[in-house]
């Protein structure tokens, strides 16, 4: 199984790059220990998130949150199972469309006893799987104007045959650097994107 996860961290600055840097460490942490005990196979993306927003509820102070996106890919079966804890949601992209993958909780750090759910999806062979982050769909224009999500998934849905997944990633930035011309921008931009084999 693959493990895939992207998360956004509340603020800016050292405090908020320590807090990604817990949660990858806890994260981590949590599947070494599932592996070791041999429960890889039983361990769910809504227990694992679950227990990683228990842990930062204990550990962090209130104002320090995340969205978090965990999924487990489980090749032999091409069926992605996944949890996504408040953040935007990632899209699977077909030849007869796209499916966000919206099923799960609030972010992850701020209710201690916050319920989560997953979903899976099937998926076949070109099928492109890709998350992001706001800094992308919140990248603004020289005229204060947002990129939004809808105008880049648009930009991914035109590049999305024609490429590999590498150059897709490159394009969508390229497309994104356009759009900003030379504002100065206020966020991170995270892209992840992978293609079904």
């Amino acid at each position: 199984k693959l493990v895939l996860a992207i998360g956004d961290i509340s603020g800016k600055g050292i405090s908020a790059a320590l807090l990604m840097a817990t949660i990858q460490a806890a994260l981590r942490s949590q599947l070494y220990a599932a592996r070791t005990r041999g429960q890889t196979s039983s361990l769910s993306t809504a227990q694992l998130v679950a227990r990683l927003n228990h842990q930062l509820c204990e550990t962090t102070s209130m104002e320090k949150y995340a969205s978090l996106f965990c999924a487990f890919y489980d090749e032999a079966e091409r069926k992605l199972t996944y949890t996504n804890a408040g953040h935007l949601p990632p899209v699977v992209l077909r030849p007869d469309g796209l499916q966000q993958l919206d099923v799960g909780g609030p972010v992850v750090g701020l209710f201690s006893d916050a319920p989560y759910a997953e979903a899976s999806v099937r998926l076949e062979p070109g099928n492109l799987f890709t998350a992001f982050t706001d800094g992308l769909t919140e990248a603004e224009n020289a005229y204060g104007e947002e990129l939004t999500a809808e105008r880049l998934l648009r930009v991914i849905q035109r590049q999305v045959l024609a490429v590999s997944p590498a150059e897709l990633a490159t394009a969508v930035l390229e497309e994104v650097r356009t759009w900003v011309g030379t504002a100065e921008q206020a966020d991170d931009m995270t892209l992840l994107v992978a293609r079904v084999r």
